[in-house]
């Protein structure tokens, strides 16, 4: 039921966020920009998962924190001319956290609609004349690694005991 919602609000509101197709790209990256952060946020609150909440709000912080500050420190023009912030494409950080944050802590998220919609993500800030691929690709890498570094599983775990004669591994799985 609540996808068929989401969806018709989706086809209803579609026509107007996409009617001006100069700006097409622009308002897709955004969207899902933005929006790929607040669905893991959501999904997070809605498994009361306050340990996840944190590990994604230090991911998502990061990646858009060192984008930010790599803009400043390597001003580099925009495609399109608009500004000199091109380097690294914070879009592209906040995408590519948020899918790595969903797929290494939730082991039931599907990996290639989070994945590919973070690629779509790039693609279109690429195809809305406001970064370089390499711009794209860096900002991906910055948002991946960050939530690689804040971000556990919550369903596995690993534990390395040291012994008498050696160490001892233990692996836990919740099913």
């Amino acid at each position: 039921m609540s996808k068929r919602i989401i969806l018709c609000v989706l086809l209803f509101i579609s026509p107007s966020v996409f009617a001006d197709t100069a700006n097409m790209w622009n308002n897709l990256s955004n969207i899902l920009g933005y929006g790929m952060p607040l669905v893991a946020a959501g999904y997070s609150i809605d498994r009361e998962d306050e340990r996840g909440f944190v590990q994604l709000s230090a991911s998502v912080g990061t990646a858009y924190g060192t984008s930010l500050i790599l803009k400043n420190k390597f001003p580099e023009d925009r495609p399109d001319g608009s500004g000199n912030d091109s380097f690294p494409s914070a879009h592209s950080a906040l995408a590519f956290s948020s899918a790595r944050y969903l797929t290494k802590r939730y082991d039931d998220m599907n990996p290639y609609i989070l994945y590919g919609s973070a690629i779509l993500t790039g693609v279109a800030r690429v195809q809305a004349n406001q970064h370089t691929w390499g711009d794209v690709i860096f900002g991906s890498a910055l948002g991946y690694l960050s939530s690689e570094l804040w971000t556990s599983s919550k369903d596995r775990s690993i534990a390395v005991f040291p012994q008498p004669n050696g160490i001892a591994i233990s692996y836990r799985q919740q099913f």
